[in-house]
């Protein structure tokens, strides 16, 4: 049989984490298909719930893969009482479905509160529903087209039976997924709310025969577990009449022109006073003048402004190159509002605010990246040519002179991983449960302090690896020669001949040299396409306009991320949405790329560039 899978998943907070995953051996006898959904909850922000997910999801499917001489349905119990029930930490809730298929067989099994959902043709039945700490089991038939969901209580209880039911019953997987997607992120609060729909197809002739629901007996085994001054008058002189002169005419006569003389100066002092008055009135009128007119033309621009602003976020995810000639234009429209020099604090907000809109569509003049560590600090002359983030810290490749270092960005200091020939002429370093690996000349070695301990050896084998990526502890290999995506799993004598992951014979686009995997596996090609695979089986994505790459490399996500990253040209970092949206596109000017990474928890992209320094873009 082979599976169609789509996961529905609340955003990951420090208190709670789900995750959705499946997998095969390679052993073609057994030929189990395995599938998980496990959400973890904590009132502890000191535990790393992601890290301890990961371990667990790690642990169940080794030893489930590993016990094969048992029934699955023992197997499936005693997985999860050694896993959860006895070593795992008390004040982690755990909630977790397992299902197994084997020959159109189901065996289901939970632990804590989640439910499982069978839907066969219009008909939707509930197979198990948790209790707490304690296993519920269930087993039995399985036809072509039937779709097995399992979910969270909380999922339930939010989005509603009723709801989940009518969804079930569209035809379509993509409309289930779509309208899934659509109540999730309808709902504020997203702690605890995980779903995983599976569904069937099987490769032999279709029986038209009718069937009921899976209806075997339900197993359970409980486990513990201020006003204006008043104008003064100056002060009049008073007027003092002597006694009459020998002399009259002459004292008279004198006293006249006295008269004339100070009343001439008192109209010139007044005459003096309403010119000033005139002056500072012309003055300050002109003053108000200037600054209505500034106002009137503030308003103007600061309208233009806005439309040109309501315009960009309209059309910034729909076509870049137009929001980038938008935003130069509302420069400009910034820069005549500087000018008029009056509320400056406003025009620093819309400065800003068009910066980074430029900043973000390949202006290199608005975009400065910040430095954050210059690897010659580490040593003289230094050939860097990879960088990967990994538990808070970045870890650095040179090739060239055989050096592994590991730097923590927060703190800026260094330490040395290790020094030896052995890593020169590598490519990549690979990180699987927080194990560091090398991919040199088609071997991949364990990095150990002592040195390297080779655990995969591909280059005797017809396998050409372009790119590579563990997830779950299988190793998943790019081949851009064969258009195909091998697959190697672990087993008891290392790992098993890779297999190809596509189905149907299905071929990789021309082009494609780079892949990540969160859950489900992104590859890019050399002309800037994403495509997107669900269990070896192309999916729906559609990047939503046309952009001219020419050199696209580099791709890196998250599963705990809605981005996509990868760098063009070595001179374009460009980010998009898992939903085909286009982000960011930032121009690094004078700096080449040699490599990037991605910190989801804190959304920073961190690259490596030619002149040997590290710098980090901020989302």
């Amino acid at each position: 049989m082979h599976f169609n899978c789509r996961s529905f998943i609340g955003k990951n907070t420090p208190q709670f984490w789900s995750q959705t995953w499946e997998n095969e051996p390679d052993v073609p006898v057994e030929s189990i298909h395995l599938f998980g959904l496990i959400s973890l909850q904590t009132q502890n922000d000191s535990l790393d719930l992601k890290t301890l997910g990961r371990e667990l999801i790690n642990n169940l499917n080794q030893k489930f893969f590993l016990q094969s001489e048992k029934d699955i349905n023992q197997r499936l119990f005693e997985i999860i009482n050694s896993c959860i029930a006895d070593s795992f930490p008390q004040e982690v809730n755990v909630n977790l479905s397992l299902l197994a298929n084997h020959h159109q067989q189901v065996y289901a099994a939970t632990y804590g509160q989640n439910q499982i959902f069978l839907q066969r043709q219009q008909n939707i039945s509930q197979l198990l529903s948790g209790l707490p700490c304690q296993v519920s089991q269930i087993s039995g038939p399985v036809k072509n087209n039937d779709r097995l969901f399992l979910s969270t209580s909380d999922f339930v209880s939010k989005i509603t039976l009723e709801k989940i039911k009518l969804t079930l019953t569209d035809p379509k997987i993509q409309n289930i997924e779509e309208t899934f997607l659509s109540y999730l992120y309808s709902v504020e609060n997203q702690n605890n709310l995980a779903a995983f729909l599976i569904e069937t197809h099987s490769d032999e002739p279709a029986d038209t025969s009718e069937s009921n629901p899976v209806s075997s007996p339900l197993i359970k085994t409980p486990i513990i577990s201020s006003p204006p001054a008043e104008p003064t008058t100056p002060p009049v002189t008073p007027l003092i009449i002597s006694p009459p002169l020998s002399q009259p005419e002459v004292y008279v006569k004198s006293r006249f022109k006295f008269k004339i003389s100070n009343h001439k100066k008192i109209q010139l002092l007044v005459a003096l006073f309403l010119l000033i008055g005139l002056l500072i009135s012309s003055y300050f009128g002109y003053q108000k003048n200037q600054v209505q007119k500034a106002e009137t033309s503030f308003q103007n621009l600061k309208s233009e402004l806005e439309k040109k602003l309501n315009n960009i976020t309209a059309i910034k995810n729909l076509d870049p190159e137009t929001t980038y000639q938008s935003a130069k234009e509302a420069k400009e429209i910034v820069s005549q509002m500087s000018q008029l020099n009056i509320h400056i604090n406003e025009i620093n907000q819309y400065k800003s605010q068009v910066d980074l809109i430029l900043s973000q569509n390949g202006d290199s003049d608005s975009f400065q990246p910040e430095s954050v560590y210059d690897t010659s600090l580490i040593t003289n002359n230094p050939q860097f040519s990879k960088i990967i983030f990994s538990k808070s810290g970045l870890y650095l490749l040179d090739s060239t002179t055989g050096r592994i270092d590991n730097i923590l960005p927060k703190e800026k200091s260094t330490k040395s991983i290790l020094i030896s020939d052995q890593i020169k002429s590598s490519s990549k370093i690979l990180v699987d449960n927080n194990n560091l690996y090398l991919l040199s000349q088609g071997r991949i070695s364990l990095i150990e302090k002592s040195g390297l301990t080779q655990k995969i050896d591909l280059s005797s084998s017809s396998v050409n690896i372009t790119d590579a990526h563990f997830w779950n502890s299988s190793l998943y290999v790019l081949d851009k020669n064969s258009q195909t995506i091998w697959k190697s799993t672990p087993s008891a004598s290392g790992y098993s001949t890779p297999q190809s992951w596509l189905k149907n014979d299905a071929k990789l686009e021309l082009g494609a040299n780079s892949l990540t995997i969160d859950g489900q596996i992104w590859v890019l090609t050399e002309s800037g396409r994403i495509f997107l695979y669900n269990s070896g089986i192309k999916g729906k994505f559609n990047q939503n306009q046309e952009i001219n790459f020419t050199k696209a490399t580099n791709l890196v996500t998250d599963v705990d991320s809605d981005f996509l990253v990868f760098s063009d040209n070595s001179k374009f970092i460009y980010v998009y949405k898992k939903t085909g949206e286009f982000v960011s596109k930032f121009n690094l000017g004078n700096l080449e790329v040699l490599d990037v990474t991605f910190d989801a928890s804190n959304k920073i992209i961190y690259f490596l560039a030619s002149n040997q320094k590290i710098y980090k873009i901020s989302l």
